[in-house]
């Protein structure tokens, strides 16, 4: 018994930690339509990564509605929501 449910703790996390990486990869970012919410502003919307590398910003954190991106030279946040979802 606490073999299998040690085998469907791992395949949770497993599950858990591929939906992550997928959330913020680029693959994914690059398919939303991101509009901007509060901070940092690039323009009202984000339609490819290459807006974000032009403008010295880097992503931080993207969880399928939000993306927070930071400017390399100051260090202020933006929030940009995605209007896909």
């Amino acid at each position: 018994m606490k073999k299998k449910y040690s085998n469907t703790l791992y395949l949770a996390i497993t599950i858990f930690a591929m939906v992550i990486f997928y959330l913020n990869s680029p693959y994914y970012i690059e398919k939303q339509f991101w509009k901007y919410n509060n901070g940092k502003h690039i323009g009202d919307v984000i339609n490819n990564i290459k807006q974000i590398d032009n403008s010295k910003c880097q992503i931080v954190f993207c969880f399928g509605k939000k993306l927070i991106i930071e400017d390399l030279k100051t260090g202020e946040n933006g929030y940009y929501e995605n209007k896909n979802w």
